[in-house]
């Protein structure tokens, strides 16, 4: 396949890819899509859970589990 036939191609989009490449199906592009959101997600709440503990930590102060039930004497 020609790389003008690749280009002009516009009857089927996903076969427009050469076929050895890895994206060229579109449960490829699912599964690398899945990963990459769940990826952001977990460093997300990891970034979010090492700062609020560098803030605690920063404030000195007891957490909810430390300060009565259900943290009402914070």
């Amino acid at each position: 396949m020609a790389i003008v036939d690749l280009v002009i191609n516009t009857q089927h989009p996903l076969q427009a890819v050469p076929p050895d490449w890895p994206g060229g199906f579109w449960w490829h592009w699912l599964f690398f899509t899945i990963v990459l959101i769940v990826f952001v997600l977990v460093m997300v709440m990891a970034v979010i859970y090492i700062e609020r503990r560098a803030m605690g930590r920063m404030q000195s102060r007891l957490g909810p589990n430390r300060t009565g039930p259900f943290g009402v004497f914070q």
